[in-house]
């Protein structure tokens, strides 16, 4: 079976020109994940996923991506032009990206020249008045009562903060890693925030911030803390590579239409059932916090 891959991003497109061997990592409802022998995952989606920096989207309904023959360890292939899965009993599906693709995401995040964040900060807080119970976008309602998680999460962050008032960026990192692997799910809430501060602090253009730095170096330390999956979303966080959600809310401004606006928060509504919200709240956070 040949199928053209409708959908990736440069970035997945980049770490593919390597071949190389790899395996059926995990399945779910909408996601084939594989992983490379250098360890690099990489997501087989169904048509109409949400976008990611790991993203190849397919043709596929969810129904269909269901019935392909394969299980998890089921060996595949990199080629230059395709992911190649190996089914033991059944013929190869070979997924081709060197052709049909009609759409490359830039994952990459491009701080501006001058930051000015206060209508971002206003487009967040409308954006996370309406994220579900239970995730960190609950944060930003100081009324709700929350749960041990969210609890937890508050005081790590309220401690960061102060550490980051007065410039102990180390402390101040060591408080935001304690969130790696926070939460359940495939991508705990805790990465998920993680994955939109880095966003933040990254388009705030503080690239050079000794804080970003040292959140920076204790996070590539901290990744086997939390699942595979979720490591290499941060990872990509940590390369400057990000959801299309997230692109598409710094792509804003005060010129955008109610309909664009509108489908910039519903973008992060379709990612996971609060991961996307977790990831707003994150940029959130690195948008309030004075410059570095």
């Amino acid at each position: 079976m040949d199928v053209a891959v409708t959908a990736a991003s440069q970035y997945m497109i980049d770490h593919l020109l390597v071949p190389s061997t790899a395996a059926v990592h995990s399945i779910y409802r909408n996601t084939v994940n594989v992983i490379t022998s250098e360890g690099q995952l990489l997501a087989i989606q169904a048509n109409g996923s949400p976008l990611s920096p790991i993203s190849l989207l397919t043709p596929f309904s969810q129904k269909e991506l269901a019935l392909l023959p394969i299980l998890e360890g089921t060996p595949c292939r990199i080629a230059p032009d395709a992911v190649i899965l190996n089914p033991v009993h059944a013929a190869d599906v070979r997924l081709n990206y060197a052709r049909h693709i009609t759409q490359i995401f830039d994952s990459a995040l491009v701080p501006p020249d001058l930051p000015a964040p206060a209508f971002y900060i206003i487009q967040a807080r409308q954006f996370l008045s309406s994220a579900p119970p239970g995730s960190f976008g609950r944060l930003a309602a100081e009324t709700t009562q929350k749960d041990l998680l969210l609890s937890a999460a508050q005081a790590h962050l309220e401690r960061a903060a102060v550490y980051y008032a007065k410039k102990e960026w180390n402390p101040a990192a060591e408080e935001l890693c304690a969130l790696v692997g926070l939460g359940i799910g495939l991508t705990p809430s805790g990465d998920d925030f993680l994955c939109g501060l880095l966003a933040g602090l990254l388009w705030k253009n503080e690239a050079g911030c000794p804080m970003l730095h040292a959140l920076s170096t204790r996070l590539r330390h901290a990744l086997p803390r939390t699942n595979p999956i979720s490591a290499a979303f941060l990872n990509c966080a940590l390369d400057g590579q990000f959801s299309e959600a997230v692109i598409r809310f710094f792509a804003l401004s005060p010129m955008s239409s109610a309909s664009e606006t509108a489908a910039c928060q519903e973008g992060f509504r379709a990612i996971g059932h609060t991961s996307g919200f977790d990831a707003l709240s994150g940029i959130l956070y690195a948008l309030i916090l004075p410059g570095g």
